[in-house]
């Protein structure tokens, strides 16, 4: 008998060449700026996101990441750590997985604009990988 192996995420993910992210962990007392230092963006789905850093981030810490692509207005998610761990690579020490908290109307919530916005990145991901033009541009971190 074989044993197959469960996904557990229930979006997809996708890559989007050249975005980056700022993050700034929330705290319930005061609400910081964003980070001046930029990060890249490995991977993300309308549930969440990968990137690479330079500082560990707790798990379960409150996030909020600003995602900026070239020629696009940045879009602001707030979310919670799930994991942290050291990234193989020579230019960032870490490797950190986010959960957007709900899409709604509700305060603390992202707005359903946001989730519009990404469904929107996700197709467009879907139609370049679709194109034989486009096979291998996914760059290595």
């Amino acid at each position: 008998m074989t044993e197959e192996k469960i996904e557990r995420r229930q979006c997809k993910r996708f890559v989007i060449t050249g975005a980056t992210l700022h993050y700034r962990e929330e705290s319930f007392f005061r609400r910081s700026n964003f980070g001046r230092d930029c990060y890249p963006l490995i991977d993300i789905s309308r549930g969440g996101l990968r990137f690479l850093s330079n500082d560990r981030i707790a798990v379960g810490r409150k996030v909020s990441v600003k995602i900026v692509q070239p020629d696009e207005e940045p879009l602001v998610m707030q979310g919670t750590v799930v994991w942290c761990g050291l990234h193989g690579g020579k230019s960032y020490r870490c490797e950190v997985g986010i959960q957007f908290v709900p899409y709604g109307e509700k305060e603390n919530f992202n707005a359903p604009e946001s989730l519009q916005r990404i469904s929107s990145w996700e197709e467009r991901s879907a139609r370049n990988s679709d194109n034989p033009k486009n096979m291998g541009s996914h760059r290595e971190q």
